[in-house]
């Protein structure tokens, strides 16, 4: 799910200038944090920052995260003096975020397609009265990380993949 927000105050001719950032929380997901940060810098158009606020984790996720901020530097962690969970985690990550487009995901969400945070950003560029964009979600097996498969999908497509307002 992406997020634009102010996008009433941009005129359509500053469509060029958005910016995507990717913010999630963290709780002790040290397994999945550096293939899913990976996946996103990994993007055919990276992301202009990924915020990560870790939600006092008691396994190595802070070690790796420390690790990972030296490879990347758009990465930024920020930590919880006490644990508050993950919609409040995720508000500050959003409130400390710099870009119209914000894409809010899990430590266990990784992007199976390298151009999907090109193909967004194309939508709302093309869009400007564009608001949310999501993406048909598929789940993978922990026995084998590159087998996928989609989940059914009942909400029927428009125009190209948008959703009618009539659909809900």
């Amino acid at each position: 799910l992406l997020i634009l927000e102010n996008n009433t105050d941009m005129k359509k001719s500053d469509s060029s200038k958005y910016n995507l950032s990717v913010i999630m929380a963290n709780f002790n997901h040290a397994e999945f944090l550096e293939n899913r940060i990976k996946s996103f810098f990994n993007q055919t158009l990276p992301p202009a920052e990924v915020i990560v606020v870790d939600d006092c984790s008691t396994d190595d996720s802070l070690m790796i995260l420390d690790a990972l901020t030296k490879k990347y530097i758009n990465l930024i962690v920020l930590t919880n003096p006490k644990n508050i969970g993950p919609v409040e985690s995720i508000r500050i990550a959003q409130s400390k975020s710099t870009s119209e487009v914000i894409y809010p995901c899990s430590c266990d969400d990784f992007i199976i397609n390298n151009n999907f945070f090109m193909d967004v950003m194309d939508v709302f560029n093309q869009n400007i009265d564009v608001k949310i964009v999501t993406s048909r979600p598929a789940y993978s097996f922990d026995d084998d990380p590159d087998k996928h498969q989609n989940f059914k999908h009942d909400v029927p497509l428009i125009n190209d993949g948008f959703y009618s307002d009539n659909d809900y």
